[in-house]
């Protein structure tokens, strides 16, 4: 191999701010491409122009190519320098002295040209210019379709004064190149496409099989190790190209070998167990962190008087646990419907503490907030926005029948590829989330299920029986009607095609007054918990028994007369419009205020707090007073001595 040098004046160094470099030839690692390549050392030869421009995603191997073009010719008699331009390293030019700078660049380029040949006197050596990123020109001097450099530029390549090779990605092409026609008909194009998987896995081997001839760590790996590591790294990382993302993934991998062999570990080598690590400190995990037990018991733990949803929330998990899925889409699709109040959003929680060990790993896009055609986009960056560092996420599209159609053609895309674009316009893979959707279409039809079923009667709300299973079969289609078809004058209904990207409908019936009764009471010894960590102390009524409530008339068991009458008297009342809501508006608006209202009073008037607030009904439940009075609480303080 013949040995020769660069040589910059000092002059001319100095003019382009030392922003001219010489490209190093590449290590013949590349693999691929060789159509391409011929197509570069062509363009090099023309007589008339002999300029290039190559076209391709970013990372997917241009300046590689160049790289490799230079030491191919390294190994002939006729070597070949690329000087590289960093239009960055220009500086922060005025527009003039940009312009000034690339009407006379190829003219100096000539004059480094002669001076290296002088230096390396008996060396047939060529020179070329080599600008990546060079879109980057159109921001100086930018007028119509074109700029002031890239004209500048665009004289000395229309004379072919220098051999010029650029760069640009394609997306930059389309933007900043092509609209220029007298810019870009000066190059010949190449063009780099990503590598096929056995090609891609041909790369890998290459540079594992570089790093070793360079005296460079290695570990022991086999093919199913690449292979395991390009089916992932295609699955999890979407907004780059191989193969620079499969690169950096296998890079990262030896690292981490390196430094576990470092540690003392012993037999090292490149496994599935690697992979997982250098995932997770990209932010995905390709194994969840928990179980399909621990999930099932999170959600059916949480989601009370919904045996409907709960089997097939079931099946569901399981799925996703013990059969093989498509790794491109989100872990669990599914769509949540029923009366309002009833437990969806409650669903989406319970997955996500399950899933991804915190109930607020929620992404809540809310249909209402998105219903013209212009909200398409803005949806999408929203949730591409939120997932771009966060990947594990439940994301909840909330009541989508009030969002535009176009907003739902824009999920389609999304739920099918299991990529989002964000508001930069990168593409973020969200197949490691949870997607949900909610609809509250059809509240009549389940409504009248619950009457069939006489849900009110029934001694667990919480248990699953074949007739339940049977009576929802005969109205799941009646349902899937009410969501095409959707409310009577709103023009609401929702895309067959849409429906049909979920892999089941989730049913949520109204609830049973036994288990409104039971969250109301669940929700009041919370706030009872919340209000002891404030220093104070805050009883309830004890809970009754099955024979208690019966001489009323009402099938409770172990549950107090506050939370039955939040559940008679309160909840009841409006159940087909809010549901369970209606439970959290009572006690915050009532049991809440009645509670502060009570310590403030003993406050104001200086009276000792050593005691308990005993929250009790105000006597007008209907089980304890027949009237129209209105039910409430009172708040009583009751002396230590007394408690």
């Amino acid at each position: 191999m013949v040995e020769y040098q660069l040589i910059i004046p000092e002059e001319i160094d100095e003019k382009y701010n030392h922003a001219l470099k010489e490209l190093p030839k590449g290590e013949n690692t590349l693999v691929g491409n060789r159509e391409q390549l011929q197509m570069l050392e062509v363009a090099m030869m023309n007589p008339e122009t002999p300029n290039a421009m190559i076209v391709g995603g970013q990372g997917v191997g241009k300046t590689a190519l160049v790289e490799q073009m230079l030491y191919n010719k390294s190994l002939t008699d006729h070597p070949l320098i690329a000087v590289s331009l960093s239009i960055e390293g220009l500086g922060e030019l005025p527009e003039n002295v940009m312009v000034s700078r690339m009407r006379s660049l190829l003219y100096d380029m000539r004059s480094i040209a002669k001076e290296t040949k002088k230096a390396n006197a008996g060396i047939d050596v060529d020179l070329c210019l080599f600008i990546d990123e060079v879109h980057k020109l159109n921001r100086y001097g930018t007028s119509g379709e074109s700029s002031g450099a890239m004209n500048a530029l665009k004289e000395g390549t229309a004379r072919g004064e220098f051999k010029l090779i650029s760069a640009t990605t394609d997306y930059e092409y389309r933007n900043h190149i092509m609209a220029d026609q007298a810019f870009d008909r000066r190059f010949m194009k190449v063009i780099l496409s990503e590598p096929n998987r056995d090609t891609l896995l041909q790369i890998l081997t290459r540079r594992l099989e570089a790093w070793k001839e360079q005296g460079r760590y290695v570990p022991d790996y086999d093919q199913e190790f690449l292979k395991e590591l390009v089916r992932l790294t295609d699955a999890f990382i979407r907004n780059q190209v191989d193969p620079a993302k499969s690169l950096a993934i296998l890079s990262s991998a030896v690292a981490y070998c390196e430094y576990q062999q470092q540690k003392g570990k012993q037999n090292v080598k490149l496994d599935h167990d690697v992979l997982k690590f250098v995932f997770k400190s990209e932010g995905y995990n390709i194994e969840s962190n928990t179980t399909a037990d621990q999930v099932r018991a999170v959600v059916s733990g949480r989601i009370k008087g919904q045996p409907l949803a709960i089997k097939y929330l079931t099946d569901l998990i399981n799925a996703s646990f013990y059969t093989h899925r498509n790794m491109k889409r989100p872990l669990i699709v599914a769509l949540l419907i029923g009366t309002t109040g009833t437990g969806k959003s409650e669903t989406a929680k319970a997955l996500a503490q399950a899933m991804f060990g915190r109930e607020d790993a929620m992404v809540v896009v809310n249909g209402g907030d998105y219903s013209t055609s212009e909200d398409a986009l803005v949806a999408q960056h929203f949730i591409g926005d939120a997932v771009a560092v966060n990947k594990q996420q439940v994301i909840l599209l909330d009541e989508i029948e009030k969002s535009h159609r176009n907003v739902l053609n824009g999920y389609m895309r999304m739920i099918d590829e299991g990529i989002v674009r964000d508001s930069l316009g990168i593409e973020r893979s969200i197949n490691n989330t949870i997607l949900l959707a909610t609809s509250n279409l059809g509240a009549g039809i389940f409504s009248d299920l619950a009457q069939v079923m006489r849900l009110d009667t029934l001694d667990n709300p919480d248990e699953i029986s074949e007739k339940l299973i049977d009576e929802w079969y005969k109205v799941e289609t009646q349902v899937r009607k009410s969501l095409l078809d959707g409310d009577e004058g709103l023009n609401n209904g929702i895309k067959p095609e849409f429906i049909e990207r979920f892999q089941l409908f989730i049913p949520y019936l109204p609830l049973a007054r036994k288990t409104n009764a039971l969250i109301a009471r669940g929700k009041l010894l919370k706030f009872r918990d919340e209000m002891r960590q404030d220093g104070y102390i805050v009883q309830l009524p004890k809970p009754k028994d099955l024979d208690y409530w019966k001489q009323f008339e009402i099938r409770y068991e172990d549950v107090d007369s506050v939370s039955v009458m939040i559940a008679e008297d309160i909840v009841n009342r409006e159940a087909s419009t809010t549901g369970a809501r209606a439970i959290n508006r009572f006690i915050d608006n009532s049991v809440k205020t009645a509670v502060a209202n009570a310590i403030a009073f003993r406050k104001d008037h200086h009276l000792s707090l050593d005691g308990a607030f005993r929250i009790q009904t105000n006597g007008n439940a209907s089980f304890e007073n027949a009237g129209l009075e209105r039910p409430d609480v009172e708040v009583v303080f009751v002396p230590r001595g007394e408690m």
